[in-house]
């Protein structure tokens, strides 16, 4: 059996190993559990779940010198989001020299 997440405010030590009769596998450190999911009210993750965040959507891989677009489903709500993008762009190809263009 292996570990991967424990709740906010729950002892590793003392509230799960100590109680166990035996060690859990543990690749890494357990993550702490959403503090959402503990509370009455609902999560709200339908934001977290849709929208991708920027930087996961412009990305430039140097080994490839390609730089990667997804635009898909993206909603622009307002000028600083465009904003954003634009800030976003220019940090991942500052100094990039381009060998041309290429189309997905």
């Amino acid at each position: 059996m292996e570990l991967i997440e424990i709740a906010p405010g729950v002892d590793l030590e003392k509230d799960i190993l100590a109680k166990m009769e035996f060690v859990p596998v543990m690749k890494t450190p357990p993550k702490l559990m959403d503090k959402r999911i503990f509370k009455p009210q609902p999560m709200g993750i339908k934001r977290d779940m849709l929208e991708i965040p920027v930087e996961d959507r412009l990305i430039y891989v140097v080994a490839e010198n390609t730089f990667y677009v997804n635009f898909e489903s993206l909603y622009v709500r307002s000028s600083e989001q465009i904003k954003r993008i634009q800030l976003h762009v220019e940090k991942e190809v500052v100094g990039v020299v381009w060998t041309g263009y290429r189309f997905l």
